[in-house]
This record gives C-alpha cells, sequence and structure tokens, in this order.
C-alpha cells in the first residue's frame, strides 16, 4: 500500500474503520521497516477511530479544552447507564428481566446510529409511529439527562465535543490524517473530518489499491457443503504457497462461529478433537461472548455459588468444572458428590446437606466452598464496583481459579480477558454506584454476555473472516462464501427502533433498496480487487429453501446466471476442491476387512430370579434392548435430579399416605366407613411423617410447599372417599407380594391394592396420578405390562387402575361383570370382542406375557425403529440407536 506508507514514514496519522485492519497495517509497517535492514525505527501511528477519539478527549483534558470537561465513559458505562434507563421502564411495564438484557445492545447501538447519522432526540419524539420507537425515544431522553446530568460523554459524545473543540481551533491537529475503509461515511465523520481540515489538517481518504484478480466462482450443494469446499481449497492454499495470505470470508460469521470452526478444522488438522495442535492454522475474526468461554462460564459459577443457595444445576457446574483448585485431584471424590446430591429431597441441596456430604467425599471443595461463602458477608451489604471487584478476585483465588492444569492458549487469553472485564467494572463505581451483591454479580454477568472475544490466533494461517472485519484488507488467497441473490444485494434492515423515514432521509445504506444496493455493488467491487485469487461461492440450498446465485456474479465471463455446479472465469476447474474431505482416499485405502463370528448372550438359567417384575417386561415390550440393559448388565441412568414437587415425588407421597392409612385396622374396609372428622384426626397423624420423605421439615425453603402439599393431598383423599362410597362392602390390602414362574423366569411381584368383594372377587388396583392408556393392554404387543402380571399371578377378577386428577378419581380399568363397579369395563366392551370373557383376557394376557419373557430370556437385543425413545439419551452409545440412523440415511 504505497500510499499508507508514504504518509506514515511523514508522521502522519492513519485511522482506520476496524481495529482488526489497523492491527494489520501495524504488522504491515513493522515488516517492511524489518526487511529494509532496519533494527529500530519510529512505530507507524496507526489507530482504529474508537482508540484515535480516546485518545484525542484525553489530550482535551490535558490541555482544559471543553471537551476534556467531561469525563469520557467507557462501553461498559455506557451500558450500565442505558441497563438503568430500561430497567426502570421495564419496571412500569412488566417485563422481564431477560428482556432488559435484550434490549440494552439493540438501544445502545439505535443510539450510536442516531449519533453517527445526524438523528437528533426532538426528530425521534416526533417521528416515533410504533410502540417500539416511543419507548427508544424515551429512553434516549433519559440516557441523555443521565449524561448531563453526570458530566458524562459517551464514544459518541466525545466525537462531537471533539469536533467542536477542533474547529475552533482550540485543540491541535495533528498535520497529516488518512481515513481508511470508511464505508458508508456518515455526516458525524464528515464534520468531523471538516473540523480537522479547519484545523489546519491534511486530511486524505485512503483505499486499499486494487489488483486484477484470477477470479472463480464456485455453486456448492449447501451451506455445509461450501465450507467443506473452502476448507479444502484453503488447506491445498496453505500446502502450495506457505507464507501468503489466504482467507475465507463467511457472511454472518458471528452466527456460525462455533460451525465453522469445527468444519475447517476437520479439514485443516484432522483429529483435532483428540490431538489439539499446539498451534491452530486458523483465525477466526467473530468469536463467542466473553461468558460462553468455560474459563470465564467456570468463573462466573463459582461466583454465584458463593453468593447465596445454590442449586443443583449450579453445583453440578462447579463439580464438573475443572477449573477450581483440587478438581483433578479429587475428580473421582466430586463425581460421587454430585451423584448424591442429584437424590436429594425435593431436588434441594441445602448448605448443610452440602458441606456434609462434600467434607467426606471432596475435601478441598468443602474447605473452599466454606471459605468462598464467608466472604461477601451479609446479603443486604452494599458495596461499589471497584469493592466488588476486589472481593470477586479473592473469592476466585479462595476456589483456585482457574484451576492447576496447565491452560492452552485460547483459556488463558479468554482468562486474561476476564480479568481486564473486572478491572473495567471496578472502573465504574461514579455510573453504578453502591449495590448489593446479586445486583453486582448480574452486571458483571451482563457485561461478559455483551462482550465479543476473540483470542489471537496464528496470524500465518488461514484467517476466516466477517464482511465487515475484511474491509480494507489485501490477500494473496481469497475465496467469499454466500454469494446468494438474497445477500448480494441484502434486502434492507433498517434498524428496529429508530423510525424509518429518519433512517431514509439521513441516507443510512441498511434502511432502502436504492442505498442498500449501491453500498453492496461498492462493497462488492472492493472484493474483487483485494486479492490475487479470488473464488466467490454461493450454496443452492439453506435448509429446505432453493437458493439463487446472486446477479452480480454474471459480470464475470462465462458465469450464467444458473451456472454449473462449478464455472469459472480464469480459474481451471481441476484446481479447486471436490472432496468433502481430503483424507478420506487415504482412510479408506487402509481399511480392512474385519469378520466376526456371531456371539449370541447365553439363554436366562431356568429358575434364576431376575429383577425388575412387572417393569422389566414392560420396557422388553417397548425397547428389548433396554431390558437386556437394565436386567442382565445391571446399566441404569445417572438419576435426574429431583425438583419440589415433580409429577414422581407427588405420586410417591400419595402412595405413602394411602398405604399408611390403609394399615390402619378400621380402614381395611375401606375410607368410606370413617367419618370425616376422624379420617381428618388419621390424615394429622399421618400426614407430616409422609412429607417427611420428599419435603424435609428442616428446610424452610419447603415449609410453604409443605403447606400447599398437605392441602392438595386431603383434597385427593375426600374424592376417594367419594369414590368407595359407591362400592358397597368390601376389605383392602396392601402392599402384597407374590412369586411368579413366566417361562423360564421368576419374578417377584409387589402389588399395591388388592380388594376384595363379596363372594371372594378380588380387584387389584393401582394408583397413577400421570397419564395411563388402558388401550396399551389391548394391542398384539402388550406394553404396559404391571397389571396383565398381576392378574395372571392373583387370580382375580378384574384389575383397575385410579387415576387421581385434581378434582375426582377415575377408575380406568377391566373386570369381570360380577364386580358391579362403575368406571370397570367388560371384557367384550374394552376389547371390542363379544366372545370375550375374563378367562379369556388372562389367557391372552398370559400367552402375550411368555411370549416377552422367552424374548428376554433368549437374550433380545432388539431396538425397535419407531420408537427409539427408550434406547435413546444415555444409553445411546450402548444401543447405537444414532449409528443405526447414520446408516439408514
Amino acid at each position: 500500500m504505497p500510499a499508507v506508507h508514504g504518509m506514515l514514514a511523514d508522521g502522519a496519522t492513519v485511522i482506520t474503520a476496524t481495529h482488526r485492519l489497523a492491527r494489520t497495517l501495524r504488522l504491515d509497517w513493522d515488516r517492511r521497516q524489518a526487511e529494509s535492514g532496519l533494527t529500530v525505527w519510529q512505530s507507524a501511528d496507526i489507530l482504529s477511530l474508537d482508540a484515535w477519539i480516546r485518545r484525542s478527549w484525553d489530550a482535551a483534558l490535558v490541555l482544559g479544552r471543553p471537551a476534556g470537561a467531561r469525563r469520557l465513559i467507557s462501553e461498559d458505562e455506557s451500558r450500565l447507564l442505558w441497563r438503568r434507563v430500561i430497567s426502570r421502564w421495564a419496571g412500569r411495564s412488566a417485563r422481564s428481566a431477560s428482556d432488559v438484557g435484550v434490549l440494552v445492545p439493540l438501544a445502545s447501538s439505535a443510539w450510536r446510529l442516531c449519533q453517527a447519522w445526524d438523528i437528533g432526540l426532538a426528530g425521534l419524539q416526533a417521528a416515533a409511529d410504533s410502540e417500539d420507537a416511543r419507548a427508544f425515544a424515551a429512553w434516549a431522553a433519559d440516557y441523555q439527562r443521565l449524561l448531563l446530568d453526570g458530566q458524562w460523554l459517551d464514544m459518541a459524545g466525545a466525537m462531537q465535543a471533539l469536533t467542536a473543540d477542533f474547529a475552533a481551533g482550540l485543540l491541535p491537529a495533528p498535520p497529516q490524517l488518512g481515513w481508511m475503509a470508511f464505508d458508508p461515511w456518515p455526516p458525524a465523520h464528515a464534520a468531523l473530518n471538516e473540523a480537522l481540515a479547519k484545523a489546519g489538517c491534511t486530511t486524505v481518504m485512503l483505499e486499499t489499491p486494487a489488483t486484477r484478480a484470477e477470479v472463480s466462482v464456485v455453486g456448492c450443494a449447501d451451506e455445509s457443503d461450501e465450507l467443506v469446499q473452502a476448507a479444502g481449497w484453503a488447506r491445498q492454499r496453505l500446502l502450495d504457497a506457505p507464507g501468503a495470505s489466504i482467507a475465507v470470508i463467511i457472511p454472518e460469521l458471528g452466527q456460525r462461529a462455533d460451525a465453522v470452526r469445527r468444519s475447517f478444522l476437520e479439514i485443516l488438522a484432522p483429529g483435532w478433537q483428540l490431538h489439539p495442535p499446539s498451534v491452530l492454522p486458523l483465525s477466526l475474526s467473530v468469536g463467542r461472548v466473553l461468558a460462553d468461554y468455560p474459563v470465564v462460564h467456570a468463573a462466573l459459577r463459582l461466583l454465584q455459588a458463593s453468593a447465596g443457595q445454590p442449586d443443583f444445576e449450579l453445583l453440578s457446574h462447579v463439580l464438573r468444572s475443572v477449573y477450581s483448585g483440587g478438581a483433578t485431584a479429587e475428580q473421582g471424590g466430586r463425581a460421587e458428590l454430585e451423584l448424591r446430591l442429584r437424590t436429594a429431597p425435593a431436588g434441594h441441596v441445602s448448605r448443610e446437606l452440602l458441606l456434609a456430604q462434600a467434607r467426606r467425599f471432596a475435601p478441598r471443595l468443602a474447605q473452599d466452598f466454606a471459605a468462598a461463602t464467608a466472604l461477601p458477608g451479609n446479603s443486604d451489604r452494599r458495596l461499589l464496583p471497584s469493592q466488588w471487584s476486589a472481593l470477586f478476585s479473592r473469592m476466585l483465588d479462595v476456589w483456585g481459579w482457574p484451576g492447576e492444569r496447565h491452560l492452552d492458549s485460547e483459556e488463558f487469553q479468554a482468562a486474561m480477558a476476564w480479568q481486564e472485564l473486572l478491572q473495567g467494572w471496578a472502573a465504574c463505581d461514579e455510573v453504578a454506584g453502591s449495590i448489593a451483591l446479586h445486583a453486582a454479580l448480574a452486571a458483571v454477568e451482563g457485561m461478559a454476555r455483551d462482550r465479543p472475544f476473540m483470542p489471537e490466533g496464528n496470524l500465518d494461517g488461514l484467517q476466516i473472516l466477517s464482511l465487515e472485519e475484511a474491509v480494507g484488507l489485501r490477500f494473496d488467497h481469497l475465496w467469499v462464501c454466500g454469494m446468494t441473490a438474497d445477500r448480494w444485494p441484502p434486502a434492507p434492515h433498517p434498524h428496529a427502533l429508530v423510525p424509518l423515514p429518519l433512517q431514509r432521509a439521513a441516507a443510512i445504506p441498511a434502511a432502502a433498496p436504492a442505498t442498500l444496493q449501491a453500498w453492496a455493488e461498492r462493497r462488492f467491487a472492493q472484493l474483487c480487487g483485494c486479492a490475487g485469487e479470488l473464488v466467490l461461492s454461493w450454496a443452492r440450498q439453506r435448509s429446505d429453501a432453493e437458493l439463487l446465485m446472486s446477479p452480480l456474479l454474471t459480470m464475470f465471463p462465462g458465469v450464467l446466471p444458473e451456472p454449473e455446479p462449478v464455472a469459472s472465469s480464469s480459474v481451471a476447474e481441476s484446481s479447486l476442491p471436490v472432496d468433502r474431505h481430503p483424507d478420506r482416499h487415504a482412510v479408506a485405502a487402509s481399511a480392512r476387512l474385519d469378520s466376526a463370528t456371531r456371539d449370541p448372550p447365553p439363554a436366562w438359567p431356568a429358575g434364576q430370579r431376575v429383577r425388575g417384575g412387572a417393569r422389566l417386561l414392560s420396557t422388553q415390550a417397548e425397547c428389548p434392548a433396554r431390558a437386556f440393559i437394565e436386567a442382565r448388565l445391571h446399566g441404569k441412568e445417572l438419576p435426574r435430579p429431583g425438583r419440589p414437587l415433580d409429577p414422581p415425588t407427588r405420586g410417591n407421597l400419595l402412595h405413602r399416605l394411602l398405604e399408611r392409612l390403609y394399615g390402619q385396622p378400621e380402614c381395611r374396609e375401606g375410607l368410606a366407613v370413617v367419618s370425616e372428622e376422624r379420617l381428618a384426626t388419621l390424615f394429622a397423624g399421618l400426614i407430616d411423617g409422609v412429607l417427611d420423605e420428599g419435603l424435609p421439615p428442616a428446610d424452610a425453603f419447603l415449609c410453604r410447599l409443605r403447606q400447599l402439599e398437605r392441602t392438595r393431598l386431603w383434597s385427593q383423599l375426600l374424592a376417594l372417599v367419594a369414590l368407595e362410597s359407591e362400592w358397597g362392602s368390601f376389605s383392602v390390602e396392601t402392599e402384597t407380594t407374590r412369586l411368579l414362574s413366566m417361562g423360564s423366569l421368576d419374578l417377584k411381584l409387589r402389588m399395591d391394592r388388592v380388594d376384595s368383594f363379596a363372594g371372594g372377587l378380588q380387584l387389584v388396583i393401582d394408583y397413577k396420578t400421570g397419564t395411563f392408556r388402558p388401550k396399551s393392554w389391548c394391542g398384539e404387543r402388550l406394553q404396559d405390562c404391571q397389571l396383565p402380571l398381576y392378574a395372571v399371578a392373583t387370580g382375580c377378577r378384574g384389575v383397575a387402575v385410579l387415576q387421581f386428577t385434581p378434582g375426582a378419581v377415575l377408575v380406568r380399568g377391566v373386570g369381570d361383570p360380577a364386580l358391579g363397579l362403575a368406571g370397570l369395563a367388560t371384557p367384550q366392551d374394552f376389547f371390542s370382542d363379544p366372545a370375550l370373557d375374563w378367562t379369556g383376557v388372562v389367557k391372552r394376557w398370559r400367552s402375550q406375557l411368555e411370549l416377552l419373557a422367552a424374548e428376554f430370556a433368549a437374550g433380545d437385543f432388539r431396538v425397535d425403529p419407531a420408537n427409539t425413545k427408550k434406547a435413546s439419551g444415555q444409553y445411546a452409545v450402548l444401543t447405537g440407536v444414532y449409528a443405526g440412523e447414520e446408516a439408514d440415511a
């Protein structure tokens, strides 16, 4: 770039549109000086616009000029002000905290847009034509008032103040100044440039010299194929031209960064997941937000765990993290502790329970947790951000963050960025004031979620850039993805909070088709002249939508409006990648065919008891592979952490209550024979012991839930009394056990309840508080085997489910008409078979159950392709259910 280097040699200042361009120009300047034989040289004065404004404001402050009379706040402080303004509005309009988190960056960007394009507050208020626009106008007024009251300037305000000082001759301007890669050129920039010229500065608009490129156009099957082809091309260029500048531009890179990174690494560094390269062969210009990096995510979780009563999900993150002291030495103990906490009553982990269990399995963690939670002190304590920042650092030191293992480059840079964030938070005393602990934690986490962070990558490797970050750069080889008609030119995308007429009147490019078309053509022309080799690709499909090639591509010779998969204007087709993976042929050639002899599992030994009872055969009916894993291999899923009064807990409480009530001698002939007053006395004597099993009384958090559950159980008990009052005389037997031989299996069964009616007729009953499908008993393959198995084992005359709903208890079942119970279907009606009686039902069920037992005993390990739910989840690695889907595809 001769013009740039000439200006820099004369001591000029160059202001760039992006930080990346400034860094690239400085590196290029230093490289050229070193190549010329110099060992010492003057650093180039190249800055991004924000950095130059801050430097100029510092000068105004030192010289006592008007621009320096008000303090320039940081971007973090500006976001805090916006959060304060929008939080007040959200409180009045009943919006949630998550709404505020979304609106803060949106409002901040709208304000910067208005300031850059000379859209004033009065214009905003007058033109507000929607609820969103009116809300933003009100926020902007409040935000501006806060700035004035605090005597603060944000970055946009500092530019305006500096413009006034330069125009008035109050600030010394640089002799020469070059603007580089600013497109569009908003009025605020033009006003600053005019003020600098008035102050005696010679200003120049610098452009990257255009290069005549060899251009290729590539049509790809879809966006995934486009990434693979671009990665294959980049790999070949890295091998053929070491030291060359090679880049791939990907639109909407911020939304696809993780997928793009994986796709390119699979081709540039095969096996990178298991053996990460010491230096990654690529660098992305757009990364995740800082909070999403594991080492920072761990810091936030550790602070939250120290700030109050952590729930299981938070504790699970802490226990599984490698970024705390003792994580490696105690990894086994912490895993055991995590499993134990999963079974905490009602899923609520008290501090006392955590410390008691942690001292047993992870003493270092128990020590650190106790010390860290003691640091914040009273939860109502209010401190300044600088004080909270120092306290957060001490809390993390107590935890031993970021751990004892060696951090890789990405982790180290993210940890350093976190420290910079805390330092930035510490500088927010004046804006934030004194706040409580949880507000401070929310503010720090909000800053981490608002702050994009991309670790410095390998500058000699492949550069993967967004369109915005590529502006002004020069490459030897460049591939541009996404050249589809819906992106080139793109559809207008005006800002959602600024009235559209104001945006169009200001000629903001994104607001109108004409201005956006002109910008897209200029940007495309710049891309076509910034590399020696240029590949432009487009995808024919995105998800299920068919795409068209951008009409801009038809300017190249030989490219038709509907090109073949690969069309080139000056590069041979064979030079472009066609393989989806560069190593696939080598891998395929190295493969050898292995044959395995059939090795079926041995048959289940006859007469040997099998664990699981009715549940085993129900599982066999739905998923034989799962039944094999659980009953033969004794596999079990990790328990899911409980939740206060989740459906299983409620069902268990009801079962326990009824079991203990029917165990009372006066209730063995049903609850309807007991007076309501006496029943209330029995209930009062039993309910506390029942609730203790699921809702510990010592836990203050669960006290209100105990009251609610007591009321619910009493209402359901009264509904059951109303039902039993219609049944006449009967007796109840609970928790009855039976032994049953089914084929070669010996099963032990335990029944909730068996009722005996006149004439010795028995009805086996099960309680359900969730959904129940009676038709699961009617299919050719029996699904819910529990009550059919009880019917075969007991010789009863019917089976029924008592389904507890909020307002009533329903009878769902089938049995002999001689039982005479309302809600109990006859075999003929239940199975839609006029010739079927109860004996035939039991015979039918027995044959179905014997078939399931025989399948299990033979070692059946099938997965039903039409019902893979039971084979998925934690068992998927054993059942291979997903591998089967891939094979089918």
